[in-house]
């Protein structure tokens, strides 16, 4: 710590700040005493005094003081200190420190902590508190690990089931609950998570909606189970409360269940937070006989739920009712599939007839895992199977068509999905299938994805409006008709870049993962824009490095030597008005 002072002449001389002493060996509420040197104080701010630890880690002021309430019990719970007393005083997000003057950082640090304490102690709404409380919740000792919650929020009480760690595989005195789930839920059944705990031992668990939030214990306090039974009867609805009775009477005698409340926060989400109860003996539920004997432990969720995911991962909720396929399980369109789940569509259709070999490994988005020893598997089965099981509300189906026709609209509309993305690299079947949507009086937008050699880039194409000019075939037309060479390849005509390792079975066009991900990624954007209404045709590139290409004795094409390094995107330049298929002349 590059100071002139020492630590204890840098709090002494803080205004409002007495009584400071050195706590050798301090080792409580998880301060490690190898890692922090704690001092005890009293800090005066707006008249009102506080008794404080303050522990400063050895790497101070590149991380900052851990700083507590002494006698936490003496107050009520509150917005940011948790049950242990500790003090959240700044949020640490993009926060920068000036590591050249640590008494400033010291002092700032002491002052955002008293500003924290004077205004959530003299705050009688509780807002932060409500809007704060899974995390204050999660602060309570509790005698296990976290445990995964599957949960849909309603308005009436319902049975959840529990999934217990009956072998003890946490190391812990009793049982516990690695899992609740509510089989209410969307979730689909492959989400890994799931399905590894389907065979375990099961416990009845109680959901109950509370329609005001319960003050939680305050710090270093605890409930009772006659706590949590008035909370019941004074919190939920009458209607509730009634229905809660019922179940809990009907139930089999048992030394553990558990309870998962809800309540509102003031934004209009709810917080989600539960109590899991043991004994030695069985007996009746607890909240039908809520005796001493029960032992009561927080539980500390891990909230799988889908509203919580989709926003906490940045995917859009919108998107859940999007039915979108994938034509082309390669290199980019595999990547174009997994990053579709990940914005949040919710069911996906995906096409290939090919299978999943070792040499796709190093470009494409499965891995390993998906090879299978004995028989080789289909890419749209692996990469379903992918998806579903790191994705728990989307749905994913493989389908195995040889041929791009096989999927094209046999009728005069194209609208069975919501988006259509073409990857096969076949263009004549992807001319074709041009033609075809472009007879459709109704259709959906249909995104065209490809990578060219060399890292030197990629493309999409976007035909969202077969009435207007602009598609895939404007790329082969020129002033005078059809030539089987796109005008907007990177690559000057005439050459020919495919490589053959083992014979013609293995022609390849020599590109990497970060090249195929870089046109997953565009065409995801592309795709993206056009099921939330942007139905424009556009032409997206992004332009590479020539620097590969040229060094293995290739030369570049005009339309790269125009276009400006990085990101493009053309919605005029590329129509062709002489283009047979979008009627560009007409």
């Amino acid at each position: 710590m590059p100071v002139n002072k020492s630590v204890e002449e840098m709090l002494s001389g803080i205004p409002g700040v007495s009584l400071v002493e050195p706590l050798r060996g301090f080792n409580e509420r998880g301060v490690n005493p190898e890692i922090f040197m704690t001092f005890r104080l009293v800090a005066s701010y707006e008249e009102q005094e506080w008794k404080l630890l303050v522990s400063i880690p050895k790497h101070f002021p590149v991380s900052l003081p851990r700083i507590h309430i002494e006698n936490a019990q003496d107050y009520p719970a509150m917005g940011h200190i948790n049950w242990h007393g500790s003090i959240c005083y700044k949020d640490h997000q993009g926060l920068v420190a000036d590591i050249r003057n640590p008494e400033k950082v010291l002092i700032g640090c002491l002052m955002e902590t008293l500003r924290t304490l004077h205004q959530h102690y003299n705050d009688i709404s509780r807002h932060d508190l409500w809007m704060d409380y899974e995390h204050y919740w999660e602060s309570l000792p509790a005698e296990f690990h976290v445990t995964m919650c599957l949960i849909e929020q309603t308005d009436n009480s319902k049975e959840l089931v529990g999934y217990l760690d009956h072998k003890r595989e946490r190391k812990t005195k009793r049982p516990t609950f690695l899992a609740i789930h509510d089989q209410e839920s969307k979730a689909n059944a492959m989400y890994w998570p799931l399905a590894m705990i389907q065979k375990r031992k099961k416990s009845k668990v109680l959901y109950i909606p509370l329609i005001k939030p319960a003050i939680p214990p305050s710090p270093m306090s605890t409930w009772t189970c006659q706590d949590i039974a008035e909370i019941v009867n004074t919190h939920a609805s009458p209607e509730v409360t009634k229905n809660v009775k019922l179940w809990s009477e009907k139930q089999k005698w048992s030394n553990i269940t558990g309870i998962i409340f809800s309540h509102p926060k003031p934004s209009g989400e709810k917080a989600l937070w539960g109590i899991q109860f043991s004994r030695n003996e069985k007996t009746q539920h607890p909240l039908t006989t809520p005796e001493k004997t029960w032992k009561i432990s927080p539980i500390h969720l891990q909230n799988h739920s889908q509203n919580y995911l989709i926003r906490r991962g940045g995917a859009e909720a919108a998107l859940a009712n999007k039915k979108v396929a994938v034509i082309g399980c390669g290199s980019v369109g595999g990547n174009i599939a997994i990053n579709l789940a990940k914005s949040g569509i919710g069911e996906l259709h995906l096409y290939d007839f090919d299978w999943f070999l070792p040499e796709n490994m190093y470009r494409h988005a499965l891995g390993g895992l998906h090879i299978e020893p004995v028989f080789p598997r289909f890419k749209a089965e692996r990469l379903s199977a992918e998806i579903m099981m790191n994705h728990p509300f989307a749905k994913a189906t493989p389908h195995f068509q040889e041929k791009l026709l096989d999927v094209a609209p046999s009728k005069n509309e194209n609208t069975t999905y919501d988006a259509i993305v073409v990857t096969t690299g076949d263009f004549t079947q992807e001319l074709t299938y041009n033609m075809i949507h472009h007879k459709c009086k109704k259709s959906v937008p249909v995104i065209y994805a490809w990578q060219e050699g060399f890292g030197i880039g990629g493309h999409c194409m976007r035909v969202g409006n077969p009435d207007t000019p602009g598609c895939i075939e404007c790329l082969y037309t020129r002033s005078a008709g059809f030539k089987p060479h796109p005008k907007t390849s990177f690559i000057k005509q005439g050459q020919t870049i495919s490589q053959h390792i083992g014979g013609c079975g293995g022609v390849m066009t020599p590109y990497s993962y970060l090249d195929a991900s870089q046109t997953a990624i565009l065409a995801t954007r592309s795709t993206i824009s056009a099921l939330k209404g942007d139905c424009s045709n556009e032409l997206r590139s992004w332009k590479g490095s020539a620097v590969e290409l040229e060094s293995n004795g290739y030369a570049v094409s005009p339309w790269y030597t125009k276009l400006a390094q990085g990101e493009n995107h053309d919605s005029r330049n590329y129509i062709a008005q002489n283009c047979k298929a979008c009627g560009a002349n007409d």
